[in-house]
């Protein structure tokens, strides 16, 4: 058997041989990091029926000023004035928003996906068609991705009997995100984007 001769390699070759070696090497340090998996964080609000009244505030609010905002000077009927209806509406858009939770879900990990998908492998069918996947599938989604103490299927479904549809779905849709779609490239914030080109323009 004739042995093969060595190739001279070039600098262009010794440097793409040089790559090789060094992507290894990162990969290994790499896998030594502190990696940090994707996150998703939804608020949902506990004080959804304050909805309601807003709404029939605003509507009032309407009835007494123009479409600038000025108070009509003869729909005003005692304290029921357009600064007071104000006021209250603003009253109860600060209680709103302290019934705030934040809700934050956590990419599984690559072998975690593929047996959590193993596990629910006729729900994965009909991802992507018109046929219903059904709670049980979501409630389970959930539970493996929501980064809170003590989580269990159970206690998600149980969700569902003190929460209306959009809260739930929102925390679904996140949990799916994360663990399909998110952690391959930078996040992209337009209202970051919109300030920083404004403070480029005062600035040049």
């Amino acid at each position: 058997m004739t042995e093969q001769p060595t190739p001279d390699l070039d600098g262009d070759e010794l440097a793409a041989d040089a790559s090789i070696v060094d992507t290894i090497l990162d990969l290994d340090e790499l896998l030594s990091a502190q990696v940090r998996r994707a996150e998703k964080t939804v608020p949902i609000y506990t004080r959804g029926d304050l909805e309601g009244r807003i709404d029939a505030l605003d509507d009032e609010l309407l009835s007494l000023v123009d479409e600038t905002g000025r108070p009509y000077p003869d729909r005003a009927v005692g304290e029921r004035n357009p600064a007071a209806v104000s006021a209250e509406i603003e009253q109860l858009r600060a209680e709103y928003a302290t019934s705030k939770v934040n809700i934050t879900v956590r990419q599984m990990a690559s072998d975690d996906w593929d047996e959590f998908r193993n596990t629910h492998a006729e729900a994965m069918k009909k991802v992507g068609t018109s046929e219903e996947l059904g709670n049980e599938f979501w409630d389970a989604l959930v539970a493996a991705t929501m980064v809170a103490k003590n989580v269990t299927v159970e206690k998600v479904s149980a969700m569902r009997t003190r929460f209306g549809s959009p809260q739930v779905d929102m925390i679904a849709k996140a949990a799916w995100y994360v663990c399909t779609q998110a952690g391959i490239a930078v996040p992209f914030s337009l209202s970051s984007s919109l300030v920083m080109q404004q403070q480029r323009r005062e600035t040049s």
